[in-house]
């Protein structure tokens, strides 16, 4: 089934998927640099929201959230937060990538799998070429199996 429309709380159409399916929307989550940072760039972060959940994210979604950490010569740590999305914060904005429905442990795999990749070719943070932006993009292309 490929859901339906309904109206949202605030009266405008929402494409949701449908609740028989079982899939989770997925989210490209983009925050501003906090007072007194210095990067070029927002830090962006993939979220995964629950099951049967709408394409829309305000500061009341929950989710799962899959981030990447490093810095210039250090090594990168993927971390995955199952209650780490508690809505969107101040400043902060979500842009909709799609739906899901795989699993937890494919969705793992997946991840291990670009940590393993980075790892083997060597792929350091980069500010300009591999970064939290690239990751979570990448993860996006990889875990979604319907989009808009």
């Amino acid at each position: 089934m490929f859901g339906y429309l309904k109206p949202n709380r605030k009266g405008v159409d929402d494409l949701n998927p449908s609740r028989a399916t079982a899939e989770r929307p997925i989210f490209i989550v983009y925050e501003p640099p906090r007072s007194g940072e210095v990067r070029p760039f927002h830090h962006a972060y993939l979220v995964l929201g629950r099951r049967g959940s709408s394409a829309q994210v305000d500061s009341n979604s929950k989710g799962t959230a899959y981030d990447r950490f490093g810095a210039k010569g250090e090594k990168t740590t993927f971390a995955a937060d199952p209650e780490g999305f508690e809505g969107l914060k101040n400043g902060e904005w979500a842009v909709f990538q799609g739906w899901t429905n795989k699993t937890n442990e494919a969705i793992q795999s997946t991840v291990d799998g670009l940590e393993v990749e980075s790892y083997l070719l060597e792929q350091s943070y980069s500010v300009w070429a591999n970064n939290c932006q690239h990751y979570a993009k990448q993860l996006a292309v990889e875990i979604v199996t319907r989009q808009p």
